[in-house]
């Protein structure tokens, strides 16, 4: 009986502890089931729009696209800002074909947030490859201040090289991002924006 009595407490721990990790489990589950639905939510919202513009610029990214406050038009050209939040390179390779298809006439791709430098040096190439045949005119641009970004830079430039497609990189100071050191903050956008936008301008200038 005295062993029972002394067991009960760690009865009550372990189960506390499994109560705890099957909320955790679920509330991953959720906000999986969450960001599904939001991803297809905005592939159809940049679907609608591509398909009432004409040769508009799409910006295809991440969520650090889907958050910038980018420009109506550029040089004229409607902007359509294809930022889908947890996007990979992996997920675009299977949707922007048919985004492509819309026949924008230029493509920005900034797209690496949600991947490693080990896995953009496979899917990079080939989602440039792929995307080069159906739209001649792009330009890639490479990820912001987060872990491991100067190495994923180098892998996305290594694939933008390949396919003779321009690069460019954003520099931003210090003090860019949010807490979660990934996500931009007010002050980074207000460099990061500008600087995008002003290179789209030049690019199609040429």
């Amino acid at each position: 009986m005295h062993h029972m009595k002394r067991a009960i407490p760690w009865i009550v721990a372990a189960i506390a502890v499994l109560g705890l990790a099957a909320s955790f489990f679920e509330l991953q589950r959720e906000r999986g089931r969450q960001r599904r639905h939001h991803a297809l939510f905005r592939e159809f919202v940049i679907r609608s729009e591509l398909a009432e513009a004409k040769a508009p610029i799409l910006v295809i990214g991440d969520s650090i696209t889907e958050g910038a406050k980018l420009p109506r038009e550029i040089g004229g050209r409607a902007v359509i800002n294809a930022g889908i939040s947890g996007a990979t390179v992996e997920d675009f390779e299977r949707i922007a074909p048919g985004l492509v298809a819309g026949k924008p006439s230029f493509v920005v791709i900034a797209l690496g947030t949600n991947g490693t430098a080990e896995s953009l040096r496979v899917s990079y190439p080939a989602l440039l490859h792929r995307l080069k045949a159906l739209s001649p005119h792009m330009m890639v641009v490479g990820v912001t201040q987060q872990i491991d970004a100067d190495a994923k830079n180098a892998a996305i430039k290594a694939a933008a090289d390949r396919e003779g497609i321009h690069f460019f990189a954003v520099p931003l100071p210090a003090g860019s991002t949010r807490l979660d050191g990934v996500h931009l903050n007010d002050a980074g956008y207000r460099i990061y924006t500008p600087a995008l936008a002003a290179e789209i301008a030049d690019r199609i200038g040429r």
